[in-house]
Parts: structure tokens; C-alpha cells; sequence
């Protein structure tokens, strides 16, 4: 008797189980394969399905980018789980994105990669977000946990993916202007699209610029980059892309107690400063081998 009620009890758990799993997800449940939907990631550096990868992995797109209020990278990032944000400058230059809590070592346990490209500074002074104009993002991919067997060194915490827009036929162009307090403003246009068939492009500039909240906090950017695309067939594509990013900006150093009782805003260092060049281009090719892999 005890084992058939045992039954029964199960049998009922299991079936409100499926029931809630098909109001959630609005699919059927057939054959005992449960449907889920499909999400493109790089935790194993290949394509794979989000419900086949043993990992916490969490990807924000073009939507959830578009609908947000974010104007970094890092902005875009505070709200998610288990990520803190912190900006010592106020200026967006050296802002520390800390995934899984490791504190002051954030910066040298988490892995940045953009279109696959590895952005960690190799002084470990952590990355340059303002290298990354959130205008030029398709997708962000967050997988938190050591990755370190497929990463290297960095991501102890986990690895942050940021993939780029790709250029396709349509054509696309764009400008963008934002003002602010601090002597805030930002100039930023974009323009993609097909040049003949099969060959597709992309070119955006970006200029960013701020006297910031203390004295010696000003930051002023430049950027240029494109993407250039061609499907040479069906199973054969290449690619070529590149970037020049200057900046140079103002470091405030730390106040004492006492000093920010006085004036909060003032600079224990006026006259300490820096300067950042950047530049890099990158061609890939990629061929679709079918049930061979890619």
C-alpha cells in the first residue's frame, strides 16, 4: 500500500513538473525531449546550443542593448548577476568589471575578449572599456566560472565575449549625438552595408569627451574602426577588420578624509596625466565543412 501511494505521489510530482515547463516555455513536450530555445554562445569556443553547455552562462543582445539606458559597456554590465562595477577615475577609463567577487584581483581573473580577440592589458591594469563603443555590439556573451583550460590566464572568474555587429547587404547608416552635465558630449556615426554581391562592409567613428566631477578628471577619445566581409561561396567567407583608438585623460589621485571634508571635488595630483594608443587588425577566414565542423 505504502509503495502505490509512494507511485501515485511521484507520478503526480512529475506531471505538474511537465505542465509547468510547457506554460513557461509555450512548447510541447514529445517523445520525453524537452525543446528549449536555442542561444548561440562561445563557452566552448564553438557554436553550441545554451541548454547543452554545462556552465552559467548568461547572453544580453541587440534588444536588450537597444532597450537599455547604458552608455558603456560597464553600464550595461552593473545589472547583471553576480557582476560589480566600479569606476576609481569617474571618468569610464579604468572602470573594474568584477565577476564572482574577487575584489581588487577582478581585473586580472576576468578574461575580455572581443570577436574572440583577447583585450586584457598585459600590465594586469585591467581593460580599456572605452575602447568598446556600445553602438558597434551585437551581442555580449557572460560565462562566469574558471575558464581557464580553454582562455588561458584571465579568467579565473569567468570570461566576458563581446561580439561585434557584422556588416550584411541592407544598407544601414546612423548619428548620434549626447550631451551632459560636466561639459559632457559624445559624437558618434556609423554606416554598412553591400558594396557588390557577396562583399559587405562597415566603417564608424566615435568621439567621447568629458571634463569629469573632480579637478584633473577630463577625458577626451577618438575611434575609428569597419569591418570588411566577403562570401566568396556558400562554404568559404573571409574577413577583415581593424581599429584605431587615442585618448588621453586626467588622474585626480586619492584624497585623505580631511581633503574631501574641504572640497570633494578637488585633485590631490593636478598635473598627473596619461595618454592610450591602441590600434590592431585582424583577418579570418572561416569554411563550412558541414558535419565536419566549421
Amino acid at each position: 500500500m505504502k509503495r502505490l501511494f509512494c507511485l501515485i505521489l511521484l507520478l503526480t510530482f512529475f506531471l505538474a513538473e511537465i505542465t509547468s515547463a510547457q506554460q513557461k516555455t509555450g512548447k510541447d513536450i514529445k517523445n520525453g525531449t524537452y525543446n528549449m530555445e536555442e542561444i548561440v554562445v562561445t563557452a566552448t569556443r564553438t557554436r553550441e546550443d545554451i541548454s547543452k553547455i554545462p556552465a552559467n552562462v548568461t547572453v544580453i543582445d541587440a534588444k536588450d542593448i537597444k532597450n537599455s539606458n547604458a552608455r558603456t559597456v560597464p553600464d550595461l554590465l552593473r545589472s547583471e548577476e553576480g557582476i560589480v562595477v566600479r569606476d576609481l577615475l569617474g571618468n569610464g577609463k579604468r572602470e573594474e568589471v568584477d565577476l564572482r567577487g574577487f575584489g581588487e584581483s577582478a581585473s586580472a581573473n576576468t578574461a575580455v575578449l572581443i570577436d574572440g580577440r583577447r583585450v586584457n592589458e598585459i600590465d594586469l591594469s585591467g581593460t580599456d572599456w572605452t575602447q568598446i563603443p556600445l553602438d558597434q555590439i551585437e551581442r555580449i556573451e557572460i560565462v562566469r566560472g574558471a575558464g581557464t583550460v580553454l582562455y588561458g590566464d584571465n579568467a579565473v572568474g569567468g570570461v566576458i565575449n563581446i561580439i561585434t555587429k557584422t556588416p550584411d547587404k541592407k544598407f544601414h547608416a546612423r548619428a548620434k549625438t549626447l550631451y551632459g552635465s560636466y561639459g559632457k558630449n559624445k559624437y558618434s556615426a556609423s554606416i554598412s552595408g553591400g558594396i557588390i554581391d557577396g562583399l559587405y562592409a562597415s566603417l564608424f567613428v566615435d568621439r567621447d569627451s568629458t571634463n569629469g566631477y573632480r579637478k584633473n578628471s577630463e577625458f577626451r577619445a577618438r575611434d575609428i574602426g569597419g569591418k570588411l566581409v566577403y562570401d566568396a561561396t556558400d562554404f568559404l567567407s573571409f574577413n577583415l577588420s581593424g581599429s584605431y583608438h587615442s585618448d588621453r585623460y586626467g588622474m585626480p589621485g586619492a584624497l585623505t578624509r580631511l581633503e574631501m571634508h574641504e572640497d570633494r571635488k578637488d585633485s590631490a595630483s593636478p598635473d598627473d596625466g596619461a595618454r592610450t594608443r591602441d590600434r590592431y587588425i585582424k583577418f579570418g577566414t572561416l569554411i563550412d565543412m558541414g558535419d565536419f565542423g566549421r
